[in-house]
C-alpha cells in the first residue's frame, strides 16, 4: 500500500491503519516506530511500517537485520521477545494437565467395584514395521 501511495491518499491510509486496530492490532513501545503486533491463539505476529506481515517473532528479528536497525533497537525487541516466552512458560506450566501412567488408571478402576465388573485391561497394540520379513518370507 505505501508502495502504490500515489494512489492512496493519507486519508486513506490512515482509515486503514486505524482499522488495524480495531482488527486487534497494537503499538508496543518495545517495537520500532511503525509496527504493530498482534497475539492470535500462541502466535505473534508482527506487522513492518510498509504494512509487511511477518508471522514469528524470529521472522520480525530477521528482517530488522535485513533492514539494518540499529543494535539498540534490536537489543530493545530481542528484550521484549525474551520476556513473552518467559510469560508464555509461566502460563503453560499452570495448564498443563497431570500424565499418568495406564497401569495407574488401571489400578483405580479396579479399585472402584461399580467398574471393575466391566473393566477390560488395555491391549498393546503389536507394532508391525514395513520392514520386518514376515512369516513367508523366504529371505
Amino acid at each position: 500500500m505505501t508502495e502504490n501511495g500515489k494512489n492512496y491518499s493519507k486519508k486513506d491510509i490512515g482509515e486503514m491503519k486505524s482499522s488495524l486496530v480495531q482488527d486487534g492490532w497494537t503499538l508496543n513501545s518495545s517495537l520500532p516506530e511503525g509496527w504493530m503486533n498482534r497475539k492470535v491463539k500462541h502466535t505473534h505476529l508482527f506487522m513492518t511500517p510498509e504494512y509487511e506481515t511477518l508471522r514469528s517473532q524470529k521472522k520480525a528479528l530477521a528482517y530488522m537485520n535485513l533492514q539494518k536497525y540499529d543494535s539498540s533497537t534490536l537489543d530493545k525487541v530481542r528484550a521484549l521477545f525474551s520476556n513473552n516466552r518467559s510469560q508464555k512458560d509461566e502460563t503453560d506450566t499452570s495448564i498443563s494437565p497431570i500424565k499418568r501412567k495406564p497401569s495407574e488408571v488401571e489400578d483405580e478402576v479396579r479399585n472402584n467395584s461399580s467398574v471393575s465388573e466391566s473393566f477390560q485391561p488395555m491391549k498393546k497394540k503389536k507394532t508391525i514395521s514395513k520392514y520386518t520379513a514376515g512369516k513367508k518370507d523366504k529371505d
